[in-house]
């Protein structure tokens, strides 16, 4: 079906264009550089997407809450009842932290830190909870891994990214929530 070195019904479709093609390969060289403006175009809103967002205003720099008057344990029981709910699961549990995990849902991050290894990556969080004078202190720190599970993960820290004021937002949460539980107990004692 080849004449004269180009195919004569892609010649057709490029009669308003002004001058017909030479030969397949500079049909196939536009559509190449289509493809890479296209790539191009969609990497820029990609990247133009990944704004970085001011981080939370604590002494950690991470989302971050104390919580006066409030157990250590309860506090550890209330996060992990709200991140069982958010569908994480636990990884490691121990006196002084929580760690969860759950598979990536960002299609951005699944398709930049996926590995052939270790497939899609993991949304892993984990809060360390320290007792202090009385109360509680808890900080998140929020991490993509890839190659979860595996001797050689890799760790890409998104404790001041766009989800730390969501993060921010559930301590605040679970902060209410263990004052009132506990405000009542205070009252009663005196």
């Amino acid at each position: 079906m080849e004449e004269n070195g180009f195919f004569p019904e892609l010649y057709f479709c490029h009669i308003g264009i002004g001058h017909p093609p030479f030969n397949a390969q500079e049909i196939a060289w536009g559509e190449v550089m289509r493809l890479r403006v296209f790539a191009a175009a969609a990497a820029m809103t990609v990247l133009g997407a990944c704004q970085t967002v001011q981080p939370p205003a604590t002494a950690s720099g991470r989302p971050e809450v104390t919580i006066p008057g409030a157990d250590p344990a309860r506090v550890k029981s209330a996060i992990l009842s709200g991140m069982i709910d958010k569908g994480y699961r636990i990884v490691k549990d121990d006196p002084f932290s929580l760690t969860v995990e759950k598979p990536v849902e960002n299609f951005a991050a699944v398709l930049l830190l996926s590995t052939n290894a270790g497939g899609p990556p993991v949304a892993r969080v984990t809060y360390t909870v320290a007792q202090i004078d009385n109360g509680t202190r808890v900080v998140a720190d929020m991490a993509l891994i890839s190659n979860a599970g595996m001797a050689f993960e890799r760790r890409t820290d998104v404790s001041r990214g766009a989800d730390s004021p969501m993060a921010q937002a559930f301590l605040d949460k679970i902060a209410a929530e263990t004052q009132a539980k506990s405000s009542p107990k205070k009252v009663a004692r005196r």
